[in-house]
């Protein structure tokens, strides 16, 4: 007791999930072997309902303009979603990605994405500790970060990727000294404090 884990995998139902939440509770695992802290996942909504509401939007004339980051939706999306037809009828369509896709094709722009060895960004690990992304190689095909796309749509095109994730850890860092805090966050490879605390969970019986 104190010293054992059961773990399900992450594809079981909720009933399932609940039971072991359970028996962890009943071995004195919650605080010992196990941590409850609060998801990374930014959305956790059912993508497959999401995607038909765009379509229907789309089909109704409520997309005036539809930026596709990534993907290939004309391609991938289920056949009997119809989203090639239902692209059509969007009036401004942009695409980003690595490739020129089916997707792309049918777009009125496509802009070319940068690797994801290319670009600053951000991310964070399964206990929520953020890091910084650097490139290790600058643009080979004048590509542009998503970051950089969505700086250009909102009126700031001429900001570059680094300047786009410094700009924002800047807002966020409370430290005195933001500079050493930068260069320490890169070197170190993580940015500290931004873990996510353990939370107390119960079973409701």
């Amino acid at each position: 007791k104190g010293r054992a884990l059961i773990v399900a995998g992450q594809h079981q139902p909720p009933a399932v999930h609940a039971l072991v939440h359970a028996m962890n509770e009943a071995l004195g695992a919650v605080g010992s072997t196990v941590t409850y802290t609060d998801p990374i996942v930014a959305n956790t909504g059912d993508q497959g309902a999401s995607l038909k509401d765009l379509i229907a939007d789309m089909n109704a004339g409520k997309v005036d303009m539809l930026v596709i980051a990534g993907g290939n939706p004309v391609y991938e999306a289920p056949v009997d979603a119809d989203f090639f037809n239902a692209l059509q009828k969007v009036a401004l369509k942009i695409h980003w990605g690595l490739h020129f896709n089916e997707t792309a094709y049918n777009c009125d722009w496509h802009v070319t994405g940068t690797h994801f060895l290319e670009e600053w960004s951000d991310a964070r690990a399964a206990t929520g500790q953020a890091s910084i992304v650097q490139p290790l190689i600058a643009p080979l095909y004048g590509g542009h970060s998503l970051h950089e796309l969505v700086a250009a749509l909102n009126d700031q095109a001429e900001m570059t990727g680094y300047e786009i994730v410094r700009a924002y850890w800047q807002a966020q860092s409370k430290a005195p000294n933001f500079e050493e805090f930068w260069r320490r966050s890169i070197h170190n490879g993580f940015i500290d404090g931004t873990e996510f605390q353990p939370r107390s969970v119960k079973m409701k019986t």
